[in-house]
């Protein structure tokens, strides 16, 4: 009897070691893979990708977008640094390639049809095709003095150059066991929770039946907003909030809307053709964007590294992610902390 008791103790004793043991060494090795992303250490994740691997970013010359680049190079991702200005492109090539860093630029305006068919062709014919995209272009502000041209200079970029690109590039992506991947640099400024109209916010949160043309309308109402002097789209605290960052916030919403358009259109790809896609928010990050506050841009690249490097059994699609984690595109309550008026660019 006592025997049986010491030994039942002893097998719960064992138990709670293993399991202790398990629990921490997948949380150091989790934290490994947290500080890989800022390269200081080794990802122990099984690696899916090799040299072969081809990654386009947009937007690579500067800020988030370089460090992207960084990363993925570090951990032996072919990886295509794009830039619109092509002298500031070769020069962020030519800052990596001193790191000794393998990276190949090819210009590219998101904004310009051309530009992107030129881009397609290229990856084409040099390498068959690709495996990541990471749509990181974006811009904050326009200059335009007129509104609805800077409405419209900022959608160009962060909402219609993703998708045109996304669509013309898709073609293009291989087939691989591992699934490919596209990642859209967005913002917690997109959540729903800002849409002011309740039935415009419903729409977008319909999964099933959002479409391009539900995205397009609300764009339509925010520009007729803008050239009426209106505020019936977007619920903003202010109106100076609103004339600094609406634009950049429907570019964001119209953003996280078309990533779950495109991931819900190719969910049902066969095994071997999966393309996975999310959104995610790299957080106030010290960049010119954001006035240089914030956290470094290691910090601001790391979830969307973090997204493209998983393995295909942890990877999920359609999704809205800060911090490595899922956060929906509802709510997002660290959104409403931020000081956003002491980001506003000086006039």
């Amino acid at each position: 009897m006592f025997l049986k008791v010491d030994v039942r103790r002893h097998l719960c004793v064992c138990v709670c070691v293993c399991v202790c043991v398990c629990v921490c060494e997948r949380e150091r090795v989790r934290e490994r893979e947290r500080k890989d992303m800022t390269g200081t250490t080794t990802v122990e994740s099984p690696r899916w990708w090799s040299r072969d691997t081809i990654a386009v970013v947009t937007g690579g010359n500067k800020g988030i977008g370089l460090e992207i680049v960084r990363q993925l190079a570090k951990q032996g991702v072919t990886t295509i640094l794009t830039a619109r200005d092509e002298s500031r492109g070769q020069q962020a090539l030519s800052a990596l390639k001193a790191d000794g860093l393998d990276v190949i630029f090819h210009q590219l305006d998101v904004t310009d049809s051309k530009s992107i068919r030129e881009l397609a062709t290229w990856v084409k014919a040099r390498f068959g095709g690709l495996d990541i995209l990471v749509n990181n272009a974006g811009i904050g502000w326009s200059s335009l003095p007129d509104k609805v041209l800077a409405a419209k200079e900022v959608l160009d970029t962060n909402y219609y150059g993703v998708k045109n690109l996304t669509h013309t590039l898709l073609p293009l992506f291989r087939p691989s066991a591992a699934g490919s991947r596209v990642v859209n640099v967005s913002s917690m400024a997109g959540q729903l929770a800002v849409v002011g109209n309740n039935k415009w916010k419903q729409q977008l949160n319909d999964e099933d039946n959002l479409n391009e043309e539900v995205i397009e309308s609300i764009i339509q109402a925010y520009l007729k907003d803008r050239a009426e002097g209106l505020n019936t789209v977007l619920m903003m605290p202010s109106q100076e909030l609103l004339e600094a960052y609406g634009n950049y916030t429907v570019s964001k919403v119209a953003c996280n809307a078309h990533t779950r358009v495109v991931a819900r259109d190719l969910v049902n790809r066969k095994e071997g053709e999966k393309i996975f896609v999310n959104c995610m928010c790299p957080g106030v990050t010290n960049t010119a964007m954001s006035q240089n506050k914030g956290h470094s841009v290691g910090g601001g690249a790391d979830t969307a590294v973090w997204l493209v490097l998983l393995p295909a059994s942890e990877c999920v699609t359609g999704k809205f992610f800060l911090k490595r984690t899922d956060r929906g595109f509802v709510y997002i309550e660290e959104a409403f902390a931020i000081d956003a008026q002491s980001m506003i660019p000086e006039k």
